[in-house]
């Protein structure tokens, strides 16, 4: 068994839904142009969706999608965002991992965290500004 190891901010008191909070309070003080959706997914899982930005926000980065669509298996995903959304997701994933626990061991098939959480952006949101910047 792996030795578990505990983010920086990991509180063994907090429940999943303290760190719903928390999280919540997080993306509001830091990322104001931005509008989430955190919502409970099970007893111990939560998925966290971008769901709307303020004008002018550039979710795609067109000269990565340009050059991806030279493949004939061309599908969007993560890397073509631009990149401050690609640091912003980051950044996001850190803060959730650091009010976490992970004590799993990938050779055994034994899986030990507190919680686990999922960070999207909404798939209306991705479809409507790919139109709007010209990406479709």
């Amino acid at each position: 068994m792996s030795e578990r190891v505990y983010g920086k901010n990991y509180c063994r008191n907090n429940s999943v839904a303290d760190i719903r909070k928390i999280v919540r309070q997080h993306l509001r003080k830091e990322y104001p142009n931005y509008k989430f959706s955190v919502r409970k997914d099970s007893y111990n899982s939560f998925n966290i969706r971008l769901v709307g930005t303020s004008g002018g926000v550039a979710l795609w980065d067109k000269d990565r999608i340009i050059e991806g669509k030279k493949d004939k298996r061309f599908t969007i995903h993560e890397d073509f965002f631009s990149e401050d959304l690609r640091k912003m997701l980051k950044d996001i994933r850190q803060f959730i991992a650091s009010h976490n626990h992970d004590g799993s061991d990938i050779m055994t098939d034994y899986f030990d965290v507190k919680f686990y959480s999922h960070v999207t952006v909404c798939y209306e949101l991705q479809e409507g500004h790919a139109k709007i910047e010209g990406v479709a």
